[in-house]
């Protein structure tokens, strides 16, 4: 986008007041309009004052008899001067002085040039800026995580770690204690219940000891063996059902 200038001075300078000499008031006021809307045009177009015959028209907003008329007077606006607001050339009119107070189009495309250029590299290095800054945010982030002191923002800008899931260990089971060489744990008729809910199953801890002798008796951190299906050797709730159920399996209470 280009600026056209004006001078303060245009509005009682001596070319402006003598367009009344050839013109009604209405018109000289219209011509005055005409004037101003060519000099935006040339700026606009980077024409470097040049104001084509085929804008004249449609800049006054007028027929081409009533808007030529106008140009024609600007052209003969002089005052004390040789030259007029305008200049009649080939296939249109010249804004008089116009590279004196408007820059012309080569110093315009180089201004833009410049700018383009310039807004380019600045955005080069506000990346590059923007770059950095991340990069030492993450740094910051892991030799400093989130602590409850810091605030809210803070605190939702640094990346959450996914839970790692802590395996549950159980306490020795069987397997575990065969393996490392001790003996399975032996334990009273009243350690069970008499009508115990697990029937092949083994849970952690079996669900056919009785949990209140077990609170009572702490020490007791091993359990009794398993057989060859999976049940604790020593409850008597389970060796009734499997007596039942298994036609081919010999059950021997082992106490």
């Amino acid at each position: 986008m280009t600026w056209a200038r004006l001078d303060d001075s245009s509005l009682d300078h001596e070319k402006f007041l003598s367009l009344s000499e050839s013109l009604s008031p209405m018109e000289a006021l219209a011509a005055d309009g005409l004037w101003r809307r060519g000099l935006v045009y040339a700026c606009k177009h980077l024409t470097d004052g040049f104001l084509p015959r085929s804008a004249i028209p449609k800049l006054a907003g007028l027929s081409p008899a009533k808007a030529f008329k106008l140009a024609a007077a600007l052209v003969a606006a002089r005052g004390r001067s040789e030259y007029g607001l305008w200049l009649a050339v080939d296939s249109g009119y010249q804004i008089h002085d116009f590279d004196q107070w408007n820059p012309n189009r080569e110093e315009t495309e180089k201004k833009r040039a410049a700018r383009v250029t310039a807004g380019r590299i600045g955005g080069l290095r506000s990346g590059e800026a923007r770059r950095k800054q991340d990069g030492s945010k993450s740094e910051a982030t892991v030799k400093h995580p989130a602590s409850p002191e810091r605030s809210k923002t803070e605190a939702l800008a640094l990346p959450v770690p996914n839970p790692v899931p802590i395996p549950k260990t159980p306490l020795s089971p069987p397997e575990a204690n065969a393996s490392s060489g001790d003996h399975p744990t032996t334990l009273p008729p009243e350690a069970f219940n008499t009508d115990c809910p697990d029937r092949y199953r083994w849970a952690d801890p079996p669900r056919c000891l009785n949990r209140a002798w077990l609170a009572a008796h702490p020490e007791v951190t091993r359990y009794p063996a398993l057989d060859s299906k999976g049940t604790p050797r020593q409850c008597p709730h389970h060796r009734r059902l499997q007596n039942e159920t298994a036609q081919d399996d010999e059950v021997k209470p082992e106490w």
